[in-house]
């Protein structure tokens, strides 16, 4: 079995017992083995480099993996799902960050294992909405028991998640007839993840839901502004556009320049663009928009 198959194509492995036994015997790096392997990698693309760096942390992802497996996914998928998230975090990864590599692939790697779960999960799209991820990714948190959901549960559930009572009840049903098929799914309990103290590796537990929750909120935002954003004359566009939302923020004087107009008057129409920005987008909460 070549190294290359492992982490690029796990559904090649015979069964996950021999998978992780396969991946426990590459050894940890150390922080001065892995910033020279990083440098060359982010640096150079140097793929020898990438390929020396999955390998040792391909048991961090098969850890994390695991942590999903009551969605009722074969495990060996969702650790294919979690390698393509490392070797994306691999080629993105900065040593001068001053990380170490799995505190940053960690994000990359939960990220692709939440998607292939929401793809993958069912074929009924099961969790398309901001409020349906919320409830698929924190539902069996919040019950009680094994059971079907009850009112006062379902009340309390959907007090604390922000959502409506129906959909509590819809979800639970949807995670209930899945739950059916994980009776006989068994997998090696004596597979151990090795953590050191520098690693700063964090749970693998950590919400999804408020990662997604946040991200379709921004996506709301910035559409939500664009939208805004056209309502106003091209020069209050402008002036909007180069003093607050370019990376490098321009001078007034520099627009007064481009717009042949003074300091002073760029500066009133930027308050005027702001007032009616502010006022456009007055629907918005804006402790949810902080």
């Amino acid at each position: 079995m070549s190294a290359s198959s492992i982490y690029s194509n796990g559904t090649n492995i015979d069964s996950l017992s021999q998978y992780l036994g396969t991946i426990s015997k590459y050894p940890l790096l150390s922080e001065q083995k892995e910033v020279a392997l990083a440098n060359k990698a982010f640096s150079e693309k140097c793929q020898q480099s990438i390929h020396a760096l999955v390998l040792p942390h391909l048991r961090y992802v098969a850890h994390i993996a695991r942590g999903f497996a009551g969605y009722g996914l074969p495990v060996l998928d969702l650790i294919q799902a979690g390698n393509i998230g490392l070797i994306k975090a691999i080629k993105r990864f900065n040593p001068q960050s001053g990380n170490r590599l799995v505190s940053f692939a960690i994000h990359w790697i939960k990220s692709e294992i939440n998607e292939f779960i929401i793809r993958n999960w069912s074929i009924v799209k099961v969790a398309t909405t901001k409020e349906q991820r919320k409830l698929f990714f924190n539902l069996k948190k919040y019950k009680q028991d094994a059971g079907w959901i009850n009112e006062a549960q379902a009340e309390n559930i959907a007090s604390e998640l922000r959502v409506r009572v129906k959909d509590v009840y819809t979800m639970d049903g949807r995670l209930s007839q899945k739950d059916k098929q994980l009776d006989n799914y068994h997998y090696d309990e004596d597979f151990h993840c090795p953590l050191t103290e520098d690693s700063k590796y964090h749970d693998y537990r950590e919400d999804f839901a408020e990662a997604h929750e946040q991200d379709n909120w921004n996506q709301h935002l910035s559409e939500e502004l664009r939208i805004a954003l056209k309502k106003l004359d091209e020069r209050s566009q402008d002036i909007i556009l180069h003093r607050w939302l370019s990376h490098e923020k321009v001078t007034l004087t520099d627009l007064g320049k481009k717009h042949q107009l003074s300091s002073e008057r760029i500066r009133q129409i930027e308050i005027a663009a702001l007032t009616k920005l502010k006022t456009l987008m007055g629907h918005i909460p804006m402790a949810a928009a902080a």
